[in-house]
Protein backbone atom coordinates (compact mmCIF):
# COMPACT_ATOMS: atom_id res chain seq x y z
CA UNK A 1 0.00 0.00 0.00
CA UNK A 2 2.92 2.34 0.66
CA UNK A 3 4.11 1.60 -2.86
CA UNK A 4 0.66 2.50 -4.24
CA UNK A 5 0.61 5.82 -2.45
CA UNK A 6 4.22 6.52 -3.38
CA UNK A 7 3.60 5.84 -7.08
CA UNK A 8 0.37 7.84 -7.17
CA UNK A 9 1.91 10.84 -5.43
CA UNK A 10 4.97 10.60 -7.67
CA UNK A 11 2.71 10.67 -10.73
CA UNK A 12 0.81 13.60 -9.22
CA UNK A 13 4.02 15.58 -8.71
CA UNK A 14 5.52 14.62 -12.09
CA UNK A 15 2.35 15.54 -13.97
CA UNK A 16 2.14 18.83 -12.09
CA UNK A 17 5.73 19.66 -13.01
CA UNK A 18 5.24 18.72 -16.69
CA UNK A 19 2.05 20.77 -16.95
CA UNK A 20 3.84 23.67 -15.30
CA UNK A 21 6.70 23.62 -17.78
CA UNK A 22 4.32 23.34 -20.74
CA UNK A 23 2.31 26.29 -19.48
CA UNK A 24 5.46 28.36 -19.05
CA UNK A 25 6.47 27.59 -22.62
CA UNK A 26 3.01 28.61 -23.78
CA UNK A 27 3.22 31.83 -21.75
CA UNK A 28 6.56 32.59 -23.37
CA UNK A 29 4.93 32.37 -26.81
CA UNK A 30 1.71 34.21 -25.98
CA UNK A 31 2.86 36.64 -23.30
CA UNK A 32 -0.37 35.98 -21.39
CA UNK A 33 -0.43 36.35 -17.60
CA UNK A 34 -2.75 33.44 -16.66
CA UNK A 35 -0.55 30.90 -18.44
CA UNK A 36 2.50 32.27 -16.64
CA UNK A 37 0.82 32.20 -13.23
CA UNK A 38 -0.38 28.62 -13.63
CA UNK A 39 2.86 27.42 -15.20
CA UNK A 40 5.10 28.99 -12.58
CA UNK A 41 2.84 27.84 -9.76
CA UNK A 42 2.73 24.21 -10.84
CA UNK A 43 6.43 24.09 -11.71
CA UNK A 44 7.38 25.44 -8.30
CA UNK A 45 5.19 22.92 -6.49
CA UNK A 46 5.91 19.89 -8.66
CA UNK A 47 9.52 20.41 -9.69
CA UNK A 48 10.98 22.03 -6.57
CA UNK A 49 8.62 22.11 -3.61
CA UNK A 50 7.53 18.51 -3.17
CA UNK A 51 10.81 16.83 -4.28
CA UNK A 52 12.81 19.19 -2.07
CA UNK A 53 10.62 18.34 0.90
CA UNK A 54 11.38 14.65 0.42
CA UNK A 55 15.13 15.25 0.01
CA UNK A 56 15.18 17.31 3.20
CA UNK A 57 13.75 14.34 5.14
CA UNK A 58 11.27 16.59 6.91
CA UNK A 59 8.63 14.49 8.65
CA UNK A 60 10.66 11.31 8.21
CA UNK A 61 12.54 11.43 11.48
CA UNK A 62 14.12 13.78 13.99
CA UNK A 63 14.93 17.46 13.58
CA UNK A 64 18.63 16.62 13.64
CA UNK A 65 18.25 14.21 10.72
CA UNK A 66 16.62 16.70 8.37
CA UNK A 67 18.28 19.35 6.20
CA UNK A 68 16.78 22.66 7.29
CA UNK A 69 17.96 24.87 4.37
CA UNK A 70 16.63 22.46 1.73
CA UNK A 71 13.34 22.13 3.62
CA UNK A 72 12.93 25.89 3.96
CA UNK A 73 13.66 26.62 0.29
CA UNK A 74 11.39 23.83 -0.95
CA UNK A 75 8.54 24.81 1.37
CA UNK A 76 8.92 28.47 0.38
CA UNK A 77 8.69 27.40 -3.27
CA UNK A 78 5.52 25.43 -2.51
CA UNK A 79 4.07 28.45 -0.73
CA UNK A 80 4.88 30.76 -3.64
CA UNK A 81 3.61 28.20 -6.16
CA UNK A 82 0.24 27.80 -4.51
CA UNK A 83 -0.02 31.58 -4.09
CA UNK A 84 0.42 31.85 -7.87
CA UNK A 85 -2.33 29.26 -8.39
CA UNK A 86 -4.55 31.44 -6.17
CA UNK A 87 -3.67 34.38 -8.44
CA UNK A 88 -4.42 32.30 -11.56
CA UNK A 89 -7.91 31.46 -10.30
CA UNK A 90 -8.49 35.12 -9.48
CA UNK A 91 -7.26 36.38 -12.86
CA UNK A 92 -9.14 33.78 -14.94
CA UNK A 93 -12.43 33.50 -13.11
CA UNK A 94 -12.90 36.65 -10.96
CA UNK A 95 -10.54 39.38 -12.23
CA UNK A 96 -12.81 42.26 -11.20
CA UNK A 97 -14.09 40.88 -7.88
CA UNK A 98 -12.70 42.57 -4.79
CA UNK A 99 -13.48 39.55 -2.62
CA UNK A 100 -11.32 37.40 -4.90
CA UNK A 101 -8.33 39.70 -4.34
CA UNK A 102 -8.93 39.50 -0.61
CA UNK A 103 -9.09 35.70 -0.80
CA UNK A 104 -5.70 35.59 -2.54
CA UNK A 105 -4.19 37.73 0.22
CA UNK A 106 -5.81 35.69 3.01
CA UNK A 107 -4.60 32.43 1.51
CA UNK A 108 -1.06 33.82 1.22
CA UNK A 109 -1.16 35.04 4.83
CA UNK A 110 -2.09 31.57 6.10
CA UNK A 111 0.70 29.93 4.12
CA UNK A 112 3.40 32.45 5.05
CA UNK A 113 2.36 32.41 8.70
CA UNK A 114 2.49 28.62 8.72
CA UNK A 115 5.91 28.59 7.07
CA UNK A 116 7.34 31.12 9.54
CA UNK A 117 5.95 29.31 12.56
CA UNK A 118 7.23 25.96 11.28
CA UNK A 119 10.73 27.40 10.82
CA UNK A 120 10.70 28.83 14.34
CA UNK A 121 9.48 25.55 15.84
CA UNK A 122 12.21 23.56 14.06
CA UNK A 123 14.94 25.99 15.11
CA UNK A 124 13.81 25.89 18.73
CA UNK A 125 13.36 22.10 18.93
CA UNK A 126 16.08 19.77 20.24
CA UNK A 127 17.81 17.61 17.59
CA UNK A 128 16.11 14.44 18.80
CA UNK A 129 12.57 15.84 18.51
CA UNK A 130 10.24 14.47 15.84
CA UNK A 131 10.18 17.04 13.02
CA UNK A 132 6.56 16.32 12.15
CA UNK A 133 5.31 16.57 15.73
CA UNK A 134 7.06 19.82 16.66
CA UNK A 135 5.57 21.54 13.59
CA UNK A 136 2.11 20.01 13.86
CA UNK A 137 0.19 23.22 14.58
CA UNK A 138 2.02 25.49 12.10
CA UNK A 139 1.78 22.85 9.37
CA UNK A 140 -1.98 22.73 9.83
CA UNK A 141 -2.14 26.53 9.47
CA UNK A 142 -0.18 26.38 6.21
CA UNK A 143 -2.35 23.58 4.89
CA UNK A 144 -5.46 25.66 5.43
CA UNK A 145 -3.97 28.04 2.87
CA UNK A 146 -3.02 25.17 0.55
CA UNK A 147 -6.47 23.58 0.68
CA UNK A 148 -8.17 26.93 0.16
CA UNK A 149 -6.47 27.38 -3.20
CA UNK A 150 -7.50 23.97 -4.52
CA UNK A 151 -11.02 24.21 -3.11
CA UNK A 152 -11.55 27.57 -4.78
CA UNK A 153 -10.27 26.04 -8.00
CA UNK A 154 -12.82 23.23 -7.66
CA UNK A 155 -15.74 25.57 -7.00
CA UNK A 156 -14.90 27.83 -9.94
CA UNK A 157 -14.30 24.90 -12.27
CA UNK A 158 -17.63 23.23 -11.48
CA UNK A 159 -19.52 26.55 -11.58
CA UNK A 160 -18.17 27.46 -15.02
CA UNK A 161 -18.71 23.90 -16.25
CA UNK A 162 -22.39 24.18 -15.33
CA UNK A 163 -22.69 27.45 -17.26
CA UNK A 164 -20.76 26.01 -20.21
CA UNK A 165 -23.14 23.07 -20.41
CA UNK A 166 -26.04 25.47 -20.85
CA UNK A 167 -24.21 27.22 -23.69
CA UNK A 168 -23.23 23.85 -25.15
CA UNK A 169 -26.87 22.88 -25.46
CA UNK A 170 -27.35 26.00 -27.62
CA UNK A 171 -24.27 25.32 -29.71
CA UNK A 172 -22.52 28.40 -28.27
CA UNK A 173 -19.40 26.74 -26.91
CA UNK A 174 -17.07 23.84 -27.62
CA UNK A 175 -17.48 20.54 -25.72
CA UNK A 176 -13.72 20.40 -25.15
CA UNK A 177 -13.77 23.75 -23.38
CA UNK A 178 -16.77 22.75 -21.29
CA UNK A 179 -15.11 19.50 -20.28
CA UNK A 180 -11.89 21.24 -19.28
CA UNK A 181 -13.83 23.32 -16.78
CA UNK A 182 -15.11 20.08 -15.27
CA UNK A 183 -11.68 18.45 -15.23
CA UNK A 184 -10.13 21.53 -13.65
CA UNK A 185 -12.81 21.50 -10.96
CA UNK A 186 -12.36 17.76 -10.40
CA UNK A 187 -8.60 18.19 -10.09
CA UNK A 188 -9.11 20.94 -7.52
CA UNK A 189 -11.50 18.76 -5.54
CA UNK A 190 -9.08 15.81 -5.47
CA UNK A 191 -6.13 18.03 -4.55
CA UNK A 192 -8.05 19.78 -1.76
CA UNK A 193 -9.16 16.40 -0.39
CA UNK A 194 -5.55 15.20 -0.42
CA UNK A 195 -4.48 18.27 1.51
CA UNK A 196 -7.35 17.94 3.96
CA UNK A 197 -6.47 14.31 4.77
CA UNK A 198 -2.84 15.29 5.34
CA UNK A 199 -3.84 18.20 7.56
CA UNK A 200 -6.19 16.13 9.71
CA UNK A 201 -3.60 13.36 10.09
CA UNK A 202 -0.96 15.87 11.19
CA UNK A 203 -3.34 17.68 13.54
CA UNK A 204 -4.16 14.38 15.24
CA UNK A 205 -0.48 13.72 15.84
CA UNK A 206 0.22 11.25 13.07
CA UNK A 207 1.76 11.25 9.62
CA UNK A 208 -0.22 11.15 6.35
CA UNK A 209 1.69 8.02 5.31
CA UNK A 210 1.46 6.37 8.68
CA UNK A 211 -1.66 4.21 8.42
CA UNK A 212 -3.76 2.50 5.73
CA UNK A 213 -6.68 4.71 6.80
CA UNK A 214 -4.91 7.70 5.26
CA UNK A 215 -2.67 5.97 2.72
CA UNK A 216 -5.42 4.28 0.71
CA UNK A 217 -7.63 7.36 0.11
CA UNK A 218 -4.59 9.54 -0.58
CA UNK A 219 -3.39 7.05 -3.18
CA UNK A 220 -6.80 6.92 -4.86
CA UNK A 221 -7.18 10.71 -4.78
CA UNK A 222 -3.69 11.17 -6.20
CA UNK A 223 -4.41 8.86 -9.14
CA UNK A 224 -7.75 10.58 -9.81
CA UNK A 225 -6.11 14.02 -9.77
CA UNK A 226 -3.41 12.86 -12.18
CA UNK A 227 -5.98 11.44 -14.62
CA UNK A 228 -8.00 14.66 -14.55
CA UNK A 229 -4.92 16.81 -15.11
CA UNK A 230 -3.71 14.57 -17.93
CA UNK A 231 -7.05 14.67 -19.74
CA UNK A 232 -7.33 18.43 -19.28
CA UNK A 233 -3.88 19.36 -20.57
CA UNK A 234 -2.85 16.36 -22.72
CA UNK A 235 -6.20 15.28 -24.15
CA UNK A 236 -5.65 12.22 -26.39
CA UNK A 237 -7.42 12.09 -29.74
CA UNK A 238 -9.77 9.31 -28.65
CA UNK A 239 -10.92 11.40 -25.69
CA UNK A 240 -11.51 14.48 -27.82
CA UNK A 241 -13.51 12.42 -30.33
CA UNK A 242 -15.56 10.87 -27.52
CA UNK A 243 -16.41 14.30 -26.11
CA UNK A 244 -17.50 15.60 -29.50
CA UNK A 245 -19.68 12.54 -30.09
CA UNK A 246 -21.29 12.92 -26.67
CA UNK A 247 -22.01 16.63 -27.08
CA UNK A 248 -25.68 17.56 -27.52
CA UNK A 249 -26.63 18.79 -30.97
CA UNK A 250 -28.05 22.26 -31.15
CA UNK A 251 -31.53 22.52 -32.62
CA UNK A 252 -31.90 24.15 -36.04
CA UNK A 253 -32.08 27.90 -35.71
CA UNK A 254 -30.13 27.95 -32.45
CA UNK A 255 -26.61 29.37 -32.50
Amino acid sequence: MQALMGISLLLFVATTAIVGVRMLLLARRTGERPEFLMGAGMALVGAIGYPGGIISRFGLGSVGEMNFPIWFVSTACTTLGIALIYAFTWQVFRPKATWAKVLVVVGAVFMVAGLGAMAQALKAAPPGADSALVTRGPTFIAMVGYAGSFLWTALEGFHHHRMARRRLALGLTDPIVANRFFLWGFFGLMASALTAISAVAILLGGRPSGTPVTMLPMGVLGVAAVIAMYLAFFSPAWYVDWLRNQAPKASPGRG
